[in-house]
């Protein structure tokens, strides 16, 4: 049996007489949903519903979230819950207060606005978290106090554009990030305003006119052929004595660290003490 074949076959009337028991407990099962939104109760003989609609239009062009809550229908049960002017799914509102009515005896008309109160409720938790979550996010993309709240009002929106909206224009990274990247530029700029370097093979501190490394020999710069001034890679001329720059093939930086390794392997082998044969006559 569906949600709304269920609604169908409850009766309409109290079989203990009218009274609020039945709904306060109802409620008090879903967690008194009614109490976490304001709302404006329309009675009379004739016209609650053109009231209720056209309320519910004006709150709506001001930018409130709203839903609203008719009876009778003319069409289907679902025309009788609306949030943000549509018409909810009746089968996913009824099941969530199904099982506690089922339990406490309740009548058609006690189920069906538990289930309006309960989701007019998530409607507005959720308009709140994405209010929350747009100022959260907002606050750790934007400096300035003003666009932060500008960009939450916004967010605030429904039914929910604002929030797209933003997500569309809103800054591509955090602060956080920002800051992070300027320290290690300002760290980089300084490093090279210091002028030290290090050597690509051993790693060992170098200065800018070195032309080798002194602890792995090797070589970091060529030198001028005229007034032996060391050289940046991508000089074409000298500054200094305006000689051509004649550039030699790149050295093999891999094979300069193999040859190192092995020359001071083959130090420590010379150096090694020979063991003497001493030679025995029969």
């Amino acid at each position: 049996m569906t949600a709304l074949e269920w609604l169908e076959s409850l009766s309409p009337w109290p079989r203990d007489g009218f009274d609020l028991t039945r709904m306060h407990a109802l409620l008090a099962e879903l967690g008194d949903p009614q109490l976490a939104f304001p709302s404006l109760h329309v009675v009379g003989t004739n016209g609650k519903s053109t009231t209720t609609r056209t309320i519910e239009e004006t709150l709506l062009k001001e930018g409130v979230p709203t839903g609203a809550y008719t009876s009778p229908h003319v069409t289907g049960w679902a025309e009788r819950i609306r949030v943000g002017g549509a018409e909810v799914d009746a089968e996913r509102v009824l099941a969530r207060v199904r099982a506690p009515a089922v339990a406490l005896g309740a009548t058609q008309f006690e189920a069906l606005t538990a289930a309006a109160l309960a989701e007019f409720a998530d409607a507005v938790l959720f308009w709140l978290a994405i209010g929350f979550w747009t100022f959260k996010d907002a606050r750790r993309r934007i400096a300035n106090p003003f666009l932060v709240a500008l960009a939450t009002l916004l967010g605030l929106v429904p039914p929910y554009f604002g929030a797209l909206v933003y997500m569309l224009f809103r800054p591509p990274e955090y602060l956080d990030e920002v800051r992070e990247r300027e320290l290690e530029m300002r760290a980089i700029e300084e490093g090279l305003a210091a002028g030290s370097s290090e050597c690509p093979v051993c790693r060992a501190a170098v200065e800018p006119s070195f032309l080798v490394c002194p602890v792995c020999t090797t070589r970091l710069r060529e030198a001028c052929v005229s007034c032996k001034a060391p050289l940046e890679p991508l000089w074409q001329v000298c500054p200094h004595c305006e000689t051509p720059v004649i550039h030699r093939p790149p050295a093999d930086i891999t094979g300069a660290f193999e040859g190192t390794l092995l020359s001071d392997s083959a130090r420590r082998h010379a150096a090694r003490p020979r063991p003497t044969r001493r030679r025995t006559s029969q």
